[in-house]
């Protein structure tokens, strides 16, 4: 016979929040990295929260310069949407563009082969410069930078899943969580409080 509080009553898995890549250790990667390409890459992932298979899957046809610019994403299962190109990601991806060797290959992202990169293959280029760096970032914390750095600026939740291209706002919640400044202030000035200083 089946026990009916187990029908009734479910324990959801625990979500962690988001272990990111801080901005000491972002700021010390990127001064170790040279290629043009390289940057591009690491930027786009940082500055509009791409996983490392949307920016591999990147195609020339799915960049769109007009304004605003904007990159056409295609993510996690099949669900296309768009991501807006800051300043940064615009000026290393056009600079990318420029220099990028003439190739039969649509990628944007080439390898010396003129062949479209690999997951692996980029992976192991940010390994190679985290070593030459002296720091450990792996390219999904370039994106839960870049979903930190939005929650630190007060962008709303739901805006925030779509740049994101999450199916539930619940997962976007976690950058709310690991960056919430209202709790912050309200922790600095109850501290300040405790330890005899003036509200």
């Amino acid at each position: 016979m089946d026990c009916p509080v187990q029908k009734r009553h479910f324990l959801r898995k625990p979500q962690s929040l988001p272990r990111d890549a801080s901005e000491e250790q972002i700021n010390t990667l990127f001064s170790v990295v040279t290629c043009k390409r390289d940057i591009a890459i690491f930027t786009l992932m940082l500055e509009c929260g791409l996983r490392v298979g949307e920016v591999r899957a990147l195609s020339v046809e799915d960049v769109l310069l007009e304004s605003p610019p904007q990159i056409k994403i295609n993510g996690k299962g099949g669900r296309q949407r768009i991501a807006y190109l800051p300043p940064p990601a615009l000026s290393t991806l056009t600079d990318w563009l420029t220099n990028r060797p003439v190739t039969k290959d649509r990628a944007v992202f080439i390898s010396q082969r003129g062949m479209r990169l690999s997951v692996n293959g980029v992976q192991f280029i940010l390994k190679e410069y985290c070593q030459k760096a002296g720091v450990q970032v792996t390219c999904h914390q370039f994106r839960h930078a870049f979903g930190r750095r939005m929650a630190e600026a007060s962008m709303p939740v739901t805006s925030l899943q779509k740049l994101l291209g999450h199916c539930s706002p619940r997962t976007t919640q976690r950058y709310v969580n690991l960056s919430n400044p209202a709790l912050q202030a309200d922790y600095d000035r109850a501290i300040q409080k405790a330890l005899g200083g003036t509200a």
